[in-house]
C-alpha cells in the first residue's frame, strides 16, 4: 500500500523536523530569502491549502506558507456553494502573496461545466499555474 507508506514516511520527516524545531519544509529545502527565493528556478515544494474559512483568512495562511519557503500553493476549491467566493479567496490569496508564488486551484470534479466557466473567468489575470478537475465530464452510455 504505497499510501500508507507514504503517510508514514510523512510523519517520521515531520518528527524528524519537529525536533529540530523546523518546519518539514526547512528540514527538505533550506529557503534562502523567503518570498525572494521563489524567483529562482529549482525544484519547488508544493503546500496544500483548504480553501475554507473566511477569504482573509486563507490569504494569511497562505502569506505564513510562502514565509515558511513554499513557492508553489495549491487551493482547494469548489468547497463552498458559488463559485463567485472561491475566486474572492484566489483574489485575496494573490493580492497577499504577490505573483512570484506559484498558485494553482483543485475543484475535484465538483462544479458543474458553467460554474467552472464562471469561476474561469473571475480568476482571470490572477496568474494561475493550472485549475484542476473543475468539473465531472458527462459520459454517453
Amino acid at each position: 500500500m504505497p499510501s500508507v507508506r507514504r503517510g508514514l514516511e510523512m510523519a517520521i520527516l515531520n518528527a524528524f523536523a519537529s525536533r529540530q524545531s523546523s518546519s518539514l519544509l526547512s528540514v527538505l529545502h533550506a529557503p534562502k530569502d523567503k518570498v525572494a527565493s521563489c524567483s529562482h528556478s529549482g525544484t519547488r515544494i508544493c503546500a496544500l491549502l483548504d480553501g475554507e474559512g473566511a477569504p482573509v483568512d486563507v490569504a494569511n495562511a497562505a502569506y505564513d506558507l510562502v514565509h515558511e519557503g513554499f513557492c508553489s500553493l495549491k487551493l482547494k476549491v469548489a468547497r463552498r456553494k458559488d463559485p463567485v467566493d472561491d475566486a474572492v479567496v484566489v483574489q485575496e490569496i494573490r493580492k497577499r502573496v504577490g505573483p512570484l508564488v506559484e498558485l494553482r486551484v483543485d475543484a475535484n470534479r465538483k462544479w458543474t461545466y458553467e460554474q467552472a466557466m464562471k469561476f474561469g473567468s473571475l480568476v482571470e489575470g490572477k496568474n494561475l499555474q493550472y485549475i484542476e478537475n473543475l468539473f465531472k465530464m458527462k459520459t454517453t452510455s
